[in-house]
């Protein structure tokens, strides 16, 4: 065989290759490893024609994931969610479920159960749908990054009648688009519900305001307090986490925090040389309320002064204009205010960005702090940030400390000071005594 004909058999083949490839790519989701829709229609023609029905469960995961931790976390929990959903199969669901989604890179997973003629969506909804958003709820809380995060699924779901007078196709594919506007609905209904609520809360200021000292770890005397608040007897906002994660996503943020600063203020009773934590979200930092003199008047009208206010920039968004984040953070260090971020993540991912805003306070989250003394990584990880903020002249708060170990650890790697049950809970402001009391019992 000549060499010319042999290259065009080699161009050939490769073209072949290449198409099988991007055929493959259309029928498996690289992702979830599941088939696509068009890959399981025939196993799902042969179902809908042999028991003349199928239930079709819809999970869909939010897309706040995405755009508060970024594309590789949501695709991460993504993985997770199909794993912990395949794991439903003969326990939730029966061996024979099916499950698919519908195109690549989709990440609404699709569950076909074959139903005998009895099913109607009701039952659907009692048998299949509820127990399974109940189960990922529970999933949901003991994952650290969708706590705050509510709903973090979409379940809807439909059934499917076999029709010998309609295209196969379409029945599919009108009870996709029906499950798809269920989730939604649901979705849109606790939405409106939740709106009224917190609105009713910020109407009636139904807000608990507690504080928790901040420890320094040199003379066990407290350094400073974090207010924090939560609604009062309400169950649909049970938490901080839930109350302030839902906040963000409505307009009612502003207001929201607004209030929280002014309870702060109203039962915070200043012990000598102690600092007021306040949090709030980036989005605050542009607060004419802040950035004006409306809030330095109410710091008078309370004896305080501005040096005697931290202001804790938590990161339930991402910081999407930072040089207008980092100009609108110096004017309020400009005006007397002291800066701590919470959270190392998504808003501050870069020691860089961290240089940049030139914070007084690092706080170190609860959940490296959480077994510290047992957990390698997490160790090497602060060990790594002390240095750090030796250098930008910052002190590192650990929270959440709770057992003497974990204590006994962050205080070996150089951490200046701590919050957390361990030392008090969250309550009105003790006297310094009482912390030294304790340690030095």
């Amino acid at each position: 065989m000549k060499e010319r004909e042999v290259k065009v058999i080699n161009n050939e083949f490769e073209k072949i290759k290449l198409a099988w490839i991007k055929y493959r790519s259309l029928l498996h989701d690289s992702l979830s490893g599941l088939p696509t829709l068009p890959l399981v229609l025939e196993e799902l023609r042969k179902h809908l024609s042999h028991d003349k029905r199928l239930a079709l469960i819809l999970i869909g995961l939010s897309e706040r994931i995405e755009s508060i931790y970024g594309w590789q976390t949501y695709e991460e929990i993504f993985s997770e969610l199909v794993e912990r959903s395949l794991s439903f199969r003969g326990k939730l669901v029966p061996e024979d479920t099916i499950f698919t989604i519908t195109e690549p890179k989709s990440t609404d997973l699709l569950l076909f159960i074959p139903v005998s003629e009895e099913y109607d969506s009701k039952k659907v909804l009692e048998e299949y749908a509820i127990p399974i958003k109940e189960e990922l709820e529970r999933w949901s809380k003991e994952v650290e990054s969708l706590r705050v995060l509510e709903p973090v699924f979409r379940i809807g779901y439909a059934v499917m009648i076999y029709d010998p007078m309609m295209r196969f196709e379409r029945i599919i594919y009108g009870g996709i688009k029906r499950a798809s506007e269920e989730a939604w609905r649901e979705e849109e209904t606790m939405r409106g519900k939740k709106e009224k609520e917190m609105e009713w809360i910020i109407k009636n200021n139904l807000l608990q305001t507690l504080f928790q000292p901040i420890v320094d770890l040199e003379n066990y005397e407290i350094h400073g307090y974090e207010a924090l608040n939560r609604a009062k007897g309400s169950h649909i906002f049970p938490d901080a986490d839930s109350l302030f994660s839902f906040a963000v996503r409505t307009e009612l943020l502003l207001e929201l925090e607004r209030l929280c600063r002014l309870n702060a203020l109203l039962h915070f009773k200043k012990p000598d040389d102690t600092k007021l934590f306040i949090n709030i979200s980036a989005k605050a930092v542009y607060d004419p309320e802040l950035t004006g003199d409306v809030f330095v008047r109410k710091l008078e009208e309370k004896g305080l002064s501005p040096g005697d206010v931290v202001f804790e920039i938590t990161e339930r968004l991402a910081i999407v204009d930072f040089p207008s984040f980092e100009y609108a953070v110096k004017r309020l260090r400009d005006r007397g205010f002291m800066i701590a971020i919470d959270d190392m993540g998504a808003g501050y991912s870069s020691l860089h960005t961290v240089a940049e805003i030139k914070p007084d306070y690092l706080k170190y989250d609860m959940a490296l702090v959480r077994n510290i003394d047992k957990h390698l990584i997490k160790k090497a990880i602060l060990e790594t940030l002390v240095p750090f903020a030796r250098k930008i002249n910052a002190k590192i708060i650990a929270e959440g400390v709770e057992t003497v170990d974990e204590y006994k650890t962050i205080k070996e790697s150089g951490v200046d000071l701590a919050q957390g049950f361990l030392f008090s809970a969250p309550k009105d402001p003790p006297p310094t005594t009482e912390i030294r009391k304790i340690w030095e019992g």
